[in-house]
């Protein structure tokens, strides 16, 4: 009898430590769940307004009519907490110092913000600097003045991409160079789009009375503003 009396006793008192360990794992749970959260991520895009008059935000590769020809930085924020969050505003701080100090501040468009638990938020800038190598970190500040930073592996992508889209846009933007050219006369210089149809660059080097002897065209990789030079001979008709 006395052996059963402490195997019972034993037993209801590692009930008991079960019981309160899990009561208190519960309660660091659900204190842990009650903090406030924030989800950030931030992109390289192009700005698309919908015909119902929303703005979106698309990848600068996809081919979507009506997305903005300049890229920007866009900052997406989600409260995936359950406490609301005040966002006022975001900005960084640079590996080397600029001219205006350490650190910077991006202009807000719509903020501050109330973010209640589920909320999202987007803000953007075409202010690429705010993603350039010299960028040491990216975040967002709420009203008790914490700042929530962007992961640093993400940083690395978010700088990767800028670079990767302005090089794609430079080269597109690029045009091509039309020298008309005349025996004895000075060249006469014209800039087209990249993709002008070579009869359409005879065609304005012929107006005025002229007639083509001979074209040329030369790569000018190492020209930031053209990237061919199209030499078109010509002579009075």
């Amino acid at each position: 009898m006395k052996g059963d009396s402490i195997s019972l006793t034993s037993l209801l008192a590692f009930y008991g430590a079960v019981l309160s360990s899990f009561g208190f794992g519960w309660s660091v749970y659900r204190d842990l769940q009650d903090r406030p959260r924030l989800k950030i991520g931030m992109g390289i895009r192009r700005i698309v307004q919908s015909p119902d008059g929303k703005w979106y935000q698309v990848q600068p590769d996809m081919p979507i009519e009506g997305a903005s020809k300049n890229l920007f930085l866009v900052v997406n924020v989600t409260n995936t907490g359950r406490r609301p969050v005040k966002w006022m505003g975001w900005g960084g701080k640079w590996k080397k110092k600029e001219p205006g100090g350490g650190a910077f501040i991006i202009q807000p468009i719509a903020l501050p913000t109330m973010l209640k638990d589920g909320d999202s938020c987007s803000e953007f800038t075409d202010d690429l600097k705010a993603a350039s190598a010299n960028v040491k970190e990216l975040f967002i500040y709420d009203s008790t003045g914490k700042n929530w930073y962007l992961s640093r592996r993400a940083l690395k992508k978010l700088k990767g991409e800028c670079h990767m889209f302005q090089q794609a846009l430079q080269q597109a933007s690029r045009g091509c160079k039309v020298i008309r050219r005349q025996k004895d006369k000075q060249d006469y210089v014209m800039n087209f789009p990249a993709d002008t149809a070579l009869n359409s660059m005879v065609h304005a080097c012929e107006e005025g009375g002229y007639k083509m002897l001979s074209n040329q065209t030369i790569d000018t990789p190492e020209d930031k503003d053209c990237k061919s030079t199209t030499i078109i001979t010509v002579e009075p008709k």
